[in-house]
């Protein structure tokens, strides 16, 4: 793989993208589940097109949403909006792959894609199903604070 690449897209999702936890209830685990995304949304189907390549290339699995039509506003009237594509890597094992690729290359999101690495490292080295140590409770929170604090150092 062509490190440029790798580089283009370290810098797409350092820029446009979002490193990120999910929080949802699993009723089957009894407790909430904490989910690892990296997530990215594009207008121009060149770009998306690329980032799809190289994500192949790099053996990510993504799951994309494609929106083409304008969503009625709460005044009734037409936003108007690119079409776009919603391109997520969920989970430990996808953003697993992802991370050691893009991290090195990253700036704005340096922090939040190496915590995302170390939740997940965590949780590989033990339970995944099993109940959140009081470190990755604090990696969550420390992702989430860190979505507006790094715009004020």
């Amino acid at each position: 793989m062509d490190s440029h690449r790798i580089a283009w897209l370290a810098g797409l999702y350092d820029g446009d993208g979002c490193f990120a936890m999910d929080n949802s209830y699993q009723q089957s685990l009894g407790h909430k589940r904490l989910l690892p995304k990296v997530h990215l949304i594009t207008t121009c189907r060149k770009t998306h097109q690329r980032v799809m390549e190289i994500l192949h290339e790099l053996s990510v699995g993504v799951h994309v949403v494609h929106r083409e039509n304008p969503q009625p506003s709460k005044v009734g009237k037409y936003n108007s909006w690119a079409p776009r594509w919603d391109i997520v890597v969920a989970g430990m094992k996808r953003v697993r792959t992802l991370l050691p690729h893009v991290l090195p290359h990253l700036v704005t999101k340096y922090e939040e894609a190496k915590l995302l690495r170390e939740f997940i490292e965590s949780r590989m080295s033990g339970s995944l199903r099993g109940p959140y140590t009081e470190r990755e409770h604090e990696i969550h929170v420390a992702v989430g604070a860190l979505k507006t604090k790094r715009h004020l150092s």
